[in-house]
């Protein structure tokens, strides 16, 4: 019912009928599912890890990772992780001015900076919402920020947004 709305909405805007990022669980319980077409998107999926796997970095499916983290701690750099507010101007302000400064911060992927904007309101909300952020700190400049929010009885960690100048490999 709520895909035909949508649907209805978008033949009123003149737009064409189409909904991404689905949830799988929606559409295995579509009753009529030949009546839609529908393709799975491989830049929408979404991921979920073992946070035991990740916080051990346990397994032959964590060498790579191992190796990069190696590899990275060995650079000649003065590197930390700090939280970062973002209730704070000062923090929030850092923030933007770094994603800002980051070349490849937004790519062809998003040329109408969607993500942009959705940040933008994510700090303008900051207030009312349960999101936290980290940044990486290389010889005191913040080359990176992850954007999660602590779920389910903080037993779960939604990652919103993971953003990095790649200015240092790894």
């Amino acid at each position: 019912t709520t895909i035909d709305a949508i649907f209805e909405h978008q033949s009123r805007q003149k737009m064409p009928h189409i909904i991404y990022s689905l949830p799988e669980i929606v559409i295995s319980n579509l009753k009529n599912k030949s009546k839609y077409s529908i393709i799975s998107d491989r830049d929408n999926f979404d991921y979920v890890y073992s946070g035991e796997t990740l916080a051990h970095l346990e397994g032959s499916s964590m060498r790579k990772l191992r190796r990069e983290i190696a590899t990275f701690k060995k650079l000649p750099i003065d590197y930390r992780v700090d939280k970062l507010d973002l209730k704070k101007k000062k923090d929030v302000g850092l923030i933007k001015k770094s994603l800002k400064s980051w070349p490849h911060t937004y790519t062809e992927n998003d040329r109408e900076r969607h993500e942009e904007r959705v940040l933008e309101e994510l700090f303008n909300c900051a207030d009312y919402l349960p999101h936290e952020c980290l940044g990486l700190f290389i010889n005191n400049t913040i080359e990176g920020i992850m954007i999660y929010s602590v779920i389910d009885k903080k037993s779960t960690v939604l990652f919103n947004h993971i953003k990095a100048s790649y200015n240092y490999r790894y």
